[in-house]
């Protein structure tokens, strides 16, 4: 059975239109454009229904972030660039062209008061917010080194109201001189020329326009238009002879045709910075390098981002279960990203029982062994870019196959990643049945952590056929050892009792966080002393699943402003309790004569 979302309310990023949404952020660099991570602070953006905020330590540079989508157009906006700025993005009004509205918002509430009147046309409100404040334009041109963007806009509001000459004096000259990525800056002193200020030696109007082009895009649609205005000026001035006003005319054109003249910075469509277009694109780019998602996405989009690789066995959450069922619930995620139980289904949704309709996110009952669920690994979509690929050739992925140290699982499972993000089905085949057959026994560890490996890359026959080699490897057991064995798991499992008390009676930061690492070292001990490998296996899973309980823990102390933050509770405290049945049925197994 489907389940059906309510139809969303006006301004819901959940509305079919806005799934899988992306967003990448550009950084200039001399004179060319590249894909960067977005440095964001990530506690300080938030993941709403009907916005998202991203904020963004930004250096002094050029940035345009980028935004679309399978039903989203392509469109860009010009970052000031000078500390934090906060991107507010959420779904546009419907008399909007665009079905999201980008908004930027600097650390400067009064310049990006005076910004929005000028962006209207409401110079009689501006003028009235100046007043309010003695010099306010001067002011900020003038503090134009602590705050250069706050400055530009101090200038596009002189040169609406006037007396360039007296006001401004040589305050436009030093922004743009001093802040040479910034476009605004020759702008301004490009028409505080124009209108009749006295030029510095060997300077004009047109160099300043030219360099204004040099240097990149204005952030300012004030400065686009007034940047085309200007060159138009000097153009018949030398009456449409000048070719380098001329292309430099010719190129900016392109972004004045495909802007968004209603926004406050400069927003246009277009499939990269230097790529303006009026036809806007749809779908994704060619490379997903660097993407994080925006809101709502499918399970395919995890794959894409190596977040989950097809394959990988996932679990129902029984805790979840009203009532409580006696068979596990299992699906695994096929290529295609559907979820594949008794059926295939399309979403998360769509595979759940009856009984859990009523779930508020589909997403958060399905768990892998790590502990990890398809909700997890969603919010490290939203927050975490896609990592760059590196390609590999087919020769590449051969040689790498046939040299890697079968005795290293972590070498082992990295190479399993990289084939699989290049595409090299093949290859993964082929190494995760070299690692089956030809893998070293003599370390038990060794093992346990290459079948983990193996299971992750969904290589399910390899998994068995190492298993059975292990098996029939496995020594003879050693009283001793299996002594200390159970004395290890029934020590885990104190710990793990303890903590699921305290956890549900009350909460401390430094006791339990540091319970929870106690706990994972206590398993991992155990996990070190067994010797039959399906059990070192089923301690890996518990080991996992107590360091997932930690990172919980301390997400829910550091998050304290995430309106969601509960939920790392709530989580922290069922991984509590499936650890205390997991190490009860593990010390069954491990008594004097077990493993």
């Amino acid at each position: 059975m489907v389940q059906r979302l309510a139809s969303p309310v006006v301004g819901d990023l959940r509305a079919p239109t806005f799934v899988s949404t992306w967003v990448r952020l550009w950084e200039r660099a001399g004179a060319e454009w590249h894909l960067v991570p977005p440095p964001l602070e990530v506690e300080e953006s938030q993941w709403l229904s009907d916005a998202v905020r991203y904020r963004l330590e930004l250096a002094r540079k050029q940035y345009v972030l980028q935004v679309g989508g399978p039903a989203v157009p392509w469109k860009l906006i010009c970052l000031p660039a000078a500390g934090l700025t906060d991107l507010i993005v959420r779904p546009a009004g419907p008399r909007s062209v665009h079905p999201l509205e980008l908004t930027a918002v600097s650390g400067n509430p009064t310049a990006d008061a005076l910004l929005g009147y000028l962006s209207r046309g409401a110079i009689p409100a501006a003028v009235s917010l100046a007043e309010q404040e003695p010099e306010l334009a001067q002011l900020l041109l003038h503090d134009k080194v602590t705050d250069p963007y706050a400055a530009a806009i101090g200038g596009y509001y002189l040169l609406r109201v006037g007396d360039v000459e007296e006001r401004m004096r040589s305050w436009p000259a030093n922004l743009a001189d001093w802040m040479d990525w910034i476009s605004d800056g020759p702008i301004i002193r490009g028409w505080q020329l124009l209108k009749g200020a006295r030029p510095r030696e060997d300077e004009t109007a047109r160099d300043r326009f030219l360099q204004a082009v040099e240097r990149g895009l204005p952030v300012y649609a004030q400065g686009l238009r007034l940047l085309v205005d200007g060159l138009k000026v000097i153009a018949r001035k030398a009456h449409w002879k000048d070719r380098a006003v001329q292309g430099a005319l010719e190129q900016i054109g392109r972004f004045a045709a495909s802007a968004d003249w209603s926004r406050p910075f400069v927003t246009f469509t277009g499939s990269a910075p230097d790529c303006p277009d009026a036809a806007a694109l749809i779908g994704f780019p060619e490379s997903r390098d660097r993407l994080i998602f925006l809101h709502s996405m499918t399970v395919g989009d995890l794959i894409d981002h190596n977040l989950v690789r097809p394959g990988t066995s996932w679990e129902l959450n029984a805790q979840l279960i009203r009532p409580p069922r006696a068979e596990r619930v299992t699906a695994t995620v096929t290529p295609a990203g559907m979820i594949r139980t008794d059926w295939e289904y399309p979403t998360p949704e769509a595979a759940l029982l009856p009984e859990l309709l009523s779930a508020t996110d589909a997403w958060g009952i399905w768990r892998r062994a790590d502990g990890l669920t398809l909700a997890d690994l969603r919010e490290q979509a939203h927050r975490r870019p896609r990592a760059e690929s590196s390609a590999m050739s087919m020769a590449e992925a051969i040689r790498a196959v046939a040299h890697v140290p079968l005795d290293d699982p972590d070498a082992v499972g990295e190479l399993l990643g990289e084939l699989s993000e290049a595409g090299a089905a093949d290859a993964v085949d082929a190494l995760a049945a070299r690692a089956a057959d030809h893998a070293p026994l003599d370390d038990p560890d060794a093992v346990a952590r290459l079948l983990q490996e193996l299971s992750e890359a969904g290589a399910a026959d390899a998994v068995q056929a190492l298993a059975a080699r292990a098996a029939a490897h496995a020594p003879l057991d050693d009283p001793d050892r299996s002594r200390d064995l159970a004395d290890a798991v029934d020590r885990a499992r104190d710990l793990a009792r303890d903590l699921a008390e305290a956890l549900a009676r009350d909460l401390d930061y430094a006791r339990d966080l540091a319970r929870a690492r106690d706990l994972a070292e206590a398993i991992d001990h155990a996990r070190h002393l067994a010797r039959d490998l399906d059990f070192v296996h089923y301690l890996t899973r518990a080991r996992n699943r107590a360091q997932a309980l930690a990172r919980d823990l301390a997400l829910y102390r550091d998050r304290a402003h995430d309106l969601d933050r509960a939920r790392y509770l709530d989580r922290a405290r069922d991984r509590a309790q499936t650890l205390v049945r997991d190490l009860a049925r593990a010390r069954k197994r491990a008594g004097d004569d077990g493993p």
